[in-house]
């Protein structure tokens, strides 16, 4: 079952006024914004079959916890800055000719 949710300007209100009695709610709206900018145009479904391509969680018995993928996550992250740190070396060096 897919069920889409929407926050109206009521509800909106509301969430800005708690983080702005309780500050510490903030992490969690930056979490949120972080994961929509990562996930991009996805769907949940679209992130839940991602998600399950990734060995831990495929493997997880239901109701079990999910054993932790962190230092997976930081050595793609480690391959793609580098990537990146390649290519932008490479574009200077074309720069130059």
């Amino acid at each position: 079952m897919t069920c889409d949710l929407f926050v109206l300007e009521e509800g909106r209100r509301v969430a800005r006024e708690i983080v702005r009695e309780a500050p510490a709610f903030d992490y969690y709206v930056r979490r949120v914004e972080l994961v929509l900018r990562l996930a991009g145009e996805k769907s949940g479904s679209e992130l839940k079959k991602q998600q399950y391509l990734t060995r831990e969680y495929a493997e997880t018995p239901r109701g079990s916890r999910i054993a932790s993928i962190s230092d997976q996550a930081r050595g793609r992250l480690a391959s793609i800055r580098q990537e990146l740190h390649e290519q932008g070396a490479g574009e200077h060096e074309h720069g130059a000719d």
